[in-house]
């Protein structure tokens, strides 16, 4: 599978990753925002994770986007640009990585949310099988902390949704 983001959405992609370059950081796209190009759905949110700080990047990011940030989260470090002028996505996402980008990526619920590329480009990284699980139609959990309900309540609704899709 390629990853060919919409045209659109080209340029955002860009300007982030400019950004990004700028100040040193490590970033990505990932998760439901990589599962969604790769099966050719509309976005609605983009979800970036970066080596660094998330807010200082999204609260950069949002000024040079003319958007607005927010702090989300209450165990994790994520902040959201809401877009002001009309685009391919409402808002972004960005997320502080969770000790490396693959130990990040083990810790999604589901192998087909478990995909990055970076900005910079280059292969799918997919640690968990993701890619092979999406030509296959396959809902599967990354591994038993998905049954943690503690740490986020929606996760079984989470995969009936995949499942319905």
């Amino acid at each position: 599978m390629q990853f060919t983001p919409p045209p659109d959405l080209l340029p955002l992609l860009q300007q982030l990753t400019a950004l990004a370059k700028q100040r040193g950081i490590r970033a990505y796209v990932v998760g439901g925002s990589v599962r969604d190009v790769l099966l050719a759905r509309p976005m609605h949110d983009l979800d970036i994770a970066v080596d660094r700080d998330a807010f200082v990047f999204a609260r950069v990011a949002a000024t040079h986007l003319d958007g607005d940030f927010f702090e989300l989260g209450d165990d994790h470090v994520v902040g959201r640009i809401k877009l002001r002028t009309a685009s391919v996505v409402r808002h972004i996402d960005v997320a502080q990585l969770q000790g490396t980008l693959e130990q990040d990526l083990q810790r999604r619920d589901f192998t087909i949310d478990a995909l990055a590329i970076s900005l910079d480009g280059g292969a799918i990284i997919d640690v968990c099988g993701g890619i092979a699980d999406l030509t296959a139609g396959v809902v599967r959990m990354t591994g038993a902390h998905v049954f943690d309900f503690v740490e986020r309540i929606d996760r079984p609704f989470h995969g009936i949704e995949f499942a319905m899709h």
